[in-house]
């Protein structure tokens, strides 16, 4: 796993904005294109008078030569962005919108005087050091992950950044009849305004859109980001407007009330726990 800062020009790209409409984003891949994989961590940075980074992610996607459809762009860059470039889709994990970490703060700090993106800005993605994406969370107040003795069940024995990647070579583990809508893509099917983590059908042909949530996940954005997917699904891949979907949350106690009542205002969307089991060769 490595580490990154991807940086936005806002005079290209209404970032912020990008940031709270979405949960997932698609950003160019410009440098490192043979070294950044699925599962790397990103640290979202915006240039300009009040630099710093906003949101903590996820790479969700290899590098692939795709277009991108963001609104979000300036006019004057929606052609390129129209383009096939390499570019990957990213998870958003944590917002700092109301408190980021400016690169004023930054410049002092004795563990990151040979941060990448301090030393020469230009550019899209900046690589990070270990000791220094650990001090970056420590400013961030975002702490390494609880380990819990999470009972087994049915959990496939993988890493968590790599569940999907299982999910989607085991379907049955989540429903029996389970299989992908499309044979050719079943991970990260890219919509308008996203990227469904898991495209499939029962077995009555129903499409089934499944959005697998880990930690730091906010339940009206994950109700709100299934259901767009879901009617998307509907007009798009059915006649009869039949679509299901499922919502995969790691098993951490009890499911609260405000997400029991969101999904119950979803017509066809279930939420299923998951746990973790992993393995030390």
């Amino acid at each position: 796993m490595a580490f990154w800062i991807f940086q936005a020009d806002p005079k290209r790209y209404r970032l912020l904005e990008a940031l709270a409409d979405a949960d997932e984003i698609v950003w160019e891949v410009n440098q490192h294109g043979r070294e950044i994989h699925m599962g790397d961590g990103v640290l979202i940075w915006q240039a300009g008078p009040n630099a710093g980074i906003y949101a903590l992610a996820e790479v969700a996607s290899e590098p692939a030569a795709e277009t991108d459809r963001d609104p979000h762009w300036a006019e004057t860059e929606r052609e390129r962005m129209a383009e096939p470039r390499p570019r990957v889709g990213l998870k958003i994990s944590q917002l700092l919108l109301d408190r980021p970490l400016l690169r004023s703060e930054l410049r002092d700090d004795p563990a990151l005087q040979s941060l990448s993106i301090l030393r020469f800005a230009q550019g899209t993605n900046f690589p990070v050091s270990q000791e220094e994406w650990d001090r970056l969370l420590e400013l961030m107040n975002v702490g390494a992950e609880p380990k819990e003795d999470l009972p087994h069940d049915a959990a496939l024995d993988v890493a968590e950044t790599h569940l999907r990647q299982a999910l989607a070579r085991n379907l049955s583990q989540i429903e029996p009849g389970l299989s992908p809508m499309f044979a050719e893509r079943v991970e990260e099917y890219p919509v308008p305004g996203g990227r469904i983590d898991l495209l499939c059908k029962d077995s009555n042909e129903t499409p089934v859109v499944i959005e697998l949530k880990r930690h730091h996940w906010d339940s009206d954005k994950a109700i709100g980001q299934i259901a767009r997917y879901m009617g998307w699904a509907k007009k798009t891949l059915t006649e009869d407007g039949r679509v299901r979907g499922i919502l995969l949350i790691l098993d951490q106690g009890d499911v609260s009330q405000r997400l029991e009542n969101a999904v119950e205002a979803v017509p066809g969307l279930e939420v299923k726990r998951y746990s973790i089991s992993i393995k030390m060769a």
